[in-house]
């Protein structure tokens, strides 16, 4: 599931914090393992980007 595949990917605390954002997000890319995997990838190189920071950047692209 999108919460299990960013948790691996970006940390699950991050994923912990933020639930609906993560909801958000998966909701985004379209429940898509590949987005997701992107966009946990984005995330585990941007330490400091939040979860809803991520989503709000995706909105803007």
């Amino acid at each position: 599931d999108a919460f299990e595949l960013l948790a691996r990917v970006a940390g699950a605390e991050r994923v912990r914090r933020e639930p609906g954002a993560v909801a958000e997000l998966a909701e985004v890319c379209g429940y898509l393992p590949v987005l997701l995997r992107t966009a946990a990838g984005r995330l585990a190189a941007r330490p400091q980007w939040t979860v809803a920071e991520l989503v709000r950047w995706l909105a803007r692209a």
